[in-house]
């Protein structure tokens, strides 16, 4: 999961649901004009179902990340109802769509209405935690929306160690 390799810097095969809602990991995104922070809550996907916890969850946040993955059909129909059901609680909150798995290219479900319908309701971001491609985009995205002026990123955390270069 994204939260794993962020708080590990490691990606594991095995798909560990998340349980319950918890302050996982703080991310810091250096820029020219300081440090941005974000304090990273996770919120399982699992308990779609249980509106008053999930919502209690929505209480305190300055922004969302709406993940899915991009060769399962079932998974971009469950994101159009995390964002539906996030805006119910906070209307305005800014909310980055991502789309996981970028590394499978064989198997993406673009033609799918579903997926055609997330992308034209939102920008939809690429990455893949498995091969750390793109793991800050959405940081980066939010943080320019939250703080609403130009930010030039420098050296990330958590971006790919081979990889010391701007991030901008």
């Amino acid at each position: 999961s994204l939260v794993h390799c962020l708080r590990n810097h490691e990606f594991i095969d095995t798909y560990i649901p998340t349980t319950g809602t918890q302050k996982t990991v703080s991310l810091k995104l250096p820029t020219e004009s300081g440090d941005v922070i974000f304090d990273l809550v996770d919120v399982a996907g699992q308990e779609l179902k249980d509106t008053d916890k999930r919502r209690d969850a929505y209480d305190n946040l300055a922004a969302g990340i709406v993940m899915f993955d991009i060769t399962n059909v079932d998974s971009c129909e469950e994101a159009l109802l995390w964002i539906e059901d996030l805006r119910s609680v906070s209307p305005d909150i800014p909310i980055v769509v991502v789309a996981n798995k970028f590394d499978a290219i064989g198997q993406m479900t673009f033609d799918n209405p579903t997926v055609n319908k997330l992308r034209n309701r939102h920008k939809v971001l690429p990455m893949s935690v498995k091969t750390r491609l793109k793991l800050n985009s959405p940081f980066k995205s939010l943080a320019r929306l939250l703080i609403k002026k130009p930010l030039i990123f420098t050296q990330c955390e958590n971006e790919n160690e081979n990889e010391k270069k701007k991030c901008i």
